[in-house]
């Protein structure tokens, strides 16, 4: 084995025990900066799939897996740009037909980071809800 090798095994390994030394706050708080520090240089669109992919993660507790589907294609380079709102709404339209009884705190947490969901989508406004939705997504 190279020396370049042994080298780079054993800053991995430093690396893993470094984790594991700090704790896994110290981990989730480095987590938690880099993804700050990438919502805030993305740029409109990487802020809508920022904001919708941690949406993602929550919809199947509202009943429709596919229900995000519409809103993803609206985020194609070929899409027109009213897209976004016009599918946002059907979205809300289609997850509050889907009513859950007995709704648990994720349930309206998911709930809510939808209804957060801009209609405009403007750096600003979608800067806002991917930023909630990942302090969402953390907790």
């Amino acid at each position: 084995m190279s020396h370049a090798v042994r080298e780079d095994a054993g800053s991995v390994r430093d690396g893993a025990r470094e984790g594991l030394t700090r704790g896994p706050r110290a981990l989730l708080e480095e987590a938690w900066m880099s993804l700050v520090e990438l919502i805030a240089q993305a740029d409109e669109r990487g802020l809508a799939v920022s904001g919708l992919a941690c949406l993602d993660r929550c919809v199947p507790l509202l009943g429709d897996d596919e229900a995000l589907r519409p809103l993803w294609a609206s985020l194609a380079e070929d899409a027109a740009a009213g897209d976004w709102a016009e599918r946002l709404e059907q979205t809300r339209g289609k997850l509050d037909a889907a009513e859950t009884s007995g709704e648990d705190e994720t349930v309206t947490l998911a709930r809510r980071m939808l209804a957060a969901a801009p209609a405009e989508r403007s750096a600003a406004a979608l800067r806002e809800w991917a930023d909630g939705c990942s302090v969402a997504a953390l907790r």
